[in-house]
């Protein structure tokens, strides 16, 4: 189940203010459940709100979670979404998702980042997706000893991913947005 009243009420308030703590430790959340994804989807969206995240990114952070948290029900049975919000270098906020497990582990990572083949009754889309989803994603693991995957999303990501298009800028892309026409499915 998600975290207690207890530990939901000595949470500190979060605030993306500069110079402020944003979250002096991270909301943990156990995943044993289906009904423990969404409370860890819940948790990640409402830091997310309360720091300024806009919609687009709040749907990235939510779907990283749906998608990390599943991958552990499926491959260990259990373990754990922590979710926080970090400041970065320039000020700038970013909310942290890192799943751990103790399951069978990742055999070949890069082959697991790149693959879209299903894998042990998922649909395969799971670490490419969060992959592609967050702005930073360091995978740990070790076969037979589990895994810890630590994403990020930074607030005011200055670059935009799409699965159908090369990084480009952001601001640019705002400056010149292109026709509908040159959309090609």
């Amino acid at each position: 189940m998600g975290p207690s009243e207890e530990e939901m009420e000595a949470t500190p308030p979060m605030h993306a203010e500069k110079g402020r703590d944003l979250n002096p430790r991270p909301i943990r959340i156990s995943i044993t459940d289906e009904t423990d994804i969404s409370v860890a989807r819940i948790a990640g969206a409402e830091l997310a709100i309360d720091n300024g995240f806009d919609i687009a990114h709040r749907h990235c952070i939510m779907t990283t979670i749906s998608e990390l948290a599943s991958n552990i029900l499926c491959h260990a049975g259990f373990g754990t979404i922590e979710v926080q919000t970090i400041a970065g270098s320039q000020g700038d906020v970013g909310l942290e998702v890192v799943a751990r497990d103790q399951g069978p582990g990742i055999e070949n990572v890069p082959l697991a980042l790149q693959c879209h083949l299903p894998r042990r009754g998922g649909h395969g889309r799971g670490l490419p997706e969060v992959h592609r989803l967050m702005t930073e994603m360091d995978v740990a693991s070790r076969p037979g000893a589990g895994t810890m995957i630590r994403t990020v999303k930074w607030r005011s990501d200055r670059y935009l991913r799409s699965p159908f298009m090369p990084i480009v800028d952001a601001e640019e892309t705002a400056r010149r947005p292109l026709p509908l026409d040159s959309y090609v499915p």
